[in-house]
């Protein structure tokens, strides 16, 4: 009966679909499963009688050596550990380790029996993961506008990228320890507090205001903010231009239509019928004072004005100088 029961186990543990090996107190493996065979390509004979460190990496070896063997000969336990090992073609597999030991009369290990759980898809997907949300922090913090994320309820700053802290003055861990309100100066607790409750509402915002900085001088900006889910928490995500430049622009477009329209006027007005004095010449503007034509048209048309003598004058008052 019990030559049937170990012939039992011995084959269910051949067969079981779990990578499977015992070691004796040498760490030599004495027994492999086949999946264990089958997913590091090796031949049972290439296996036993080897050391099981022999098939991991140099820094899995290192690290087995320096750390878990000695935890897993005190304890007679060793539960998902992480370590590499090396497939007969060269490619590495990532693997959750965990084994117990067989002890004697004594409490000295004389056998072990090591699974492993290969993670290598695993891994590859928190690496690439990773890598993403690298990439994703890269672009959040070195984007053009100005990012923050702000608690809803509380109005304080949650996260922000570079250009947030930087065109405010303040260095990152002060702006993280601000609220929204300290920004401005052109809106109340309560107005801030509408268009936060707009937004946890689900709506959209995009207006322009002005923005106090660390030095107490203003930037006008453009404001647009959503509500997002980051994991389980609501926050408010808003990006900030600053429209400095395009206010700028506007102002002086805006100077230059009012120029434009003066001068239309002022063209208009020439264009008209002007009072003049029929006797002294002088035009009388729309305001009612008279002045010289040579003033008049200075003012108006901003023109100089050279004094000369026409011939028929010259010849009027200054015979001897014409010919």
């Amino acid at each position: 009966m019990s030559d049937i029961f170990s012939e039992t186990i011995q084959s269910i543990y051949m067969y079981i679909p779990v990578m499977m090996y015992s070691i004796d107190k040498e760490g030599r493996i004495i027994t492999v499963s086949n999946y264990w065979l089958e997913q590091l390509g090796f031949e049972r004979e290439e296996v036993i009688g080897r050391k099981s460190s022999e098939f991991l990496t140099e820094k899995s070896r290192r690290y087995a050596h320096e750390v878990i063997l000695p935890d897993f000969f005190q304890t007679g336990v060793c539960t998902d550990a992480s370590c590499q090992f090396v497939k007969k073609n060269g490619e590495i597999m990532d693997v959750l380790l965990s084994a117990t030991a067989e002890k004697d009369e004594d409490e000295n290990v004389v056998r072990s029996l090591v699974v492993l759980v290969d993670v290598t898809a695993q891994k590859r997907a928190e690496a690439e993961l990773k890598r993403s949300e690298q990439k994703l922090r890269s672009l959040f913090d070195y984007a053009n506008d100005s990012i923050v994320t702000i608690d809803p309820f509380t109005g304080r700053f949650l996260d922000c990228n570079l250009n947030a802290y930087k065109r405010l003055g303040y260095s990152k861990d002060e702006l993280l320890q601000l609220t929204v309100a300290d920004l401005h100066d052109d809106l109340t607790l309560d107005d801030i507090k509408a268009i936060f409750e707009k937004q946890i509402l689900g709506k959209s915002m995009r207006i322009e205001t002005i923005h106090k900085k660390k030095d107490g001088t203003y930037m006008p900006v453009e404001v647009t903010s959503t509500l997002i889910a980051l994991g389980d928490q609501k926050v408010l995500q808003s990006f900030t231009r600053d429209i400095s430049k395009r206010r700028k622009t506007e102002e002086e477009k805006e100077q230059l239509i009012a120029e434009l329209k003066k001068a239309l006027d002022e063209i208009k007005t020439l264009r008209g019928i002007l009072p003049l004095c029929s006797f002294c010449k002088k035009i009388r503007d729309d305001k009612g004072y008279w002045e010289r034509v040579d003033v008049y048209i200075h003012k108006h048309l901003q023109a100089d004005i050279s004094h000369s003598i026409c011939p028929e004058c010259m010849q009027k008052h200054y015979p001897e100088y014409s010919e």
